[in-house]
């Protein structure tokens, strides 16, 4: 799910999510963290630990995501695409029961006049190379781990890259 305000911003699953999850929190409703991908903004991280909500960071796809939710017992995931899991509601993502917690955290604010994290600069750029099994492993010594995927450090303290592989290896 994505939204637009009235003002005609949109606001992206990141968004939705810190303003669900720092609503179920307030509400005693969240029972743990959140889990999200790696190409979640810094911004989200921040706040979410501002917040004192875990977050654990899982491959992109909303499967990793689900498979993260399930182990840890959190009930609350998503990308930042909009891909938003409610686990009390079904297992998988679900657009209307997104916008229903939207709706219920939002408790008839506007949606332009919140702020659920303060947004950073952030770039994705495809990188191509030659021979993808020479790279295997040649980030390590640079990345730092973040729920299991390589991080480039970034600009500022704190910040990363995601690294991931975009298409499948061939045999």
């Amino acid at each position: 799910m994505l939204a637009v305000d009235g003002e005609g911003e949109l606001h992206d699953g990141d968004d939705l999510i810190a303003l669900i999850a720092k609503d179920l929190q307030k509400r005693g409703e969240l029972e743990g963290g959140v889990a999200v991908t790696v190409m979640t903004n810094y911004g989200f991280l921040t706040a979410m630990e501002e917040a004192g909500i875990e977050v654990e960071q899982t491959r992109v796809g909303d499967r990793y995501v689900i498979e993260a939710l399930s182990r840890r017992d959190w009930r609350l995931g998503g990308e930042q695409s909009g891909h938003i899991v409610w686990t009390d509601f079904t297992p998988t993502g679900d657009g209307i029961a997104a916008s229903l917690l939207v709706l219920r955290a939002l408790a008839g604010r506007r949606l332009e006049d919140t702020e659920p994290f303060k947004r950073l600069p952030q770039r994705l750029e495809n990188v191509r190379v030659a021979d993808r099994g020479a790279i295997d492993g040649a980030a390590e010594p640079l990345e730092r781990r973040r729920g299991g995927e390589p991080q480039a450090r970034g600009p500022w303290p704190g910040a990363g890259a995601g690294i991931r592989d975009r298409a499948p290896r061939s045999a």
